[in-house]
């Protein structure tokens, strides 16, 4: 499952501790972008989108 691979890699950039929670995060972030993307279909707001994340993300990863 995806999840379980999010969970290891988390896991290995040192957030074994919240792994699993971030790892729930990333899916319900990719899962709901995809869900909005498909209904309104508006590229520049995926795009938005995946940019925030990839914020998120590197934030996340700074902190551990």
């Amino acid at each position: 499952m995806f999840r379980d691979w999010l969970v290891i890699q988390f896991g290995l950039l040192g957030r074994a501790r919240d792994a699993e929670d971030l790892a729930l995060h990333v899916l319900m972030f990719s899962q709901g972008t995809a869900t909005v993307a498909n209904a309104f279909r508006d590229p520049a707001w995926t795009r938005r989108e995946v940019e925030r994340f990839q914020r998120w993300l590197r934030d996340e990863l700074a902190t551990s």
